[in-house]
């Protein structure tokens, strides 16, 4: 696996994720997975890859008897940062990421970007 992103290789500009399947753009860090013949992937979407949807993440997904997964109405970018961002939140502590905060009107989407 290579990692590419700012002070690390140039990020494959206008190469397709292969989780959200949109363009890398100048700026986006990532890794070239070897499993998937060396296919590029934002940081975000590799780490949705492994760890799983926000709603595997609280154990409330389709694989613990539960019905979320994402959270609704987001792209799959937008639903991998918002993976990424629960994850990294629930290892630091950060009590106020849970599924009440990305179902509440503080958290469109929009705070995600595309």
């Amino acid at each position: 696996m290579k990692h590419f992103g700012p002070t690390l290789l140039s990020p494959p500009v206008g190469e397709i994720c292969q989780w959200c399947e949109e363009p890398i753009a100048e700026g986006d860090r990532g890794v070239f997975y070897n499993d998937f013949e060396n296919q590029p992937w934002h940081e975000e979407c590799i780490t949705r890859f492994t760890v799983g949807s926000v709603g595997h993440i609280l154990g409330i997904c389709y694989c613990h008897n539960g019905t979320y997964e994402d959270p609704p109405g987001l792209t799959r970018r937008q639903s991998a940062k918002a993976a990424y961002l629960f994850w990294v939140g629930s290892m630091f502590g950060r009590g106020e990421l849970n599924k009440e905060f990305f179902e509440n009107e503080r958290f469109s989407g929009q705070e995600l970007g595309t």
